[in-house]
């Protein structure tokens, strides 16, 4: 929503994107993963995740950026959810 508000209030100045890369196999995971599952319930998801092979390569995320902002034109406000494509 704050990308919808920006493009619509901001000059054409300003081009405003909102993206969801989805789970990224980084030192913060890591973190979690190795936490205490009480204080952060998350921490078996992400377990989960990592031992499942559904984190993603911090270097495989910036390739699919790159791939999709260059072959396609996104509209100012747009909403890029990495979980629906391919």
């Amino acid at each position: 929503m704050l990308s919808k508000c920006i493009s619509v209030e901001c000059d054409e100045n300003v081009f405003s994107l909102s993206i969801n890369p989805g789970a990224i196999d980084t030192g913060m995971q890591e973190k979690i993963r190795n936490a205490d599952n009480v204080r952060i319930p998350a921490t078996k998801k992400f377990e989960t995740m990592y031992n499942e092979g559904k984190l993603q390569k911090p270097k495989d995320v910036v390739d699919k950026l790159f791939r999709i902002l260059g072959s396609k034109f996104y509209s100012n406000g747009d909403f890029i959810d990495f979980n629906k494509i391919d």
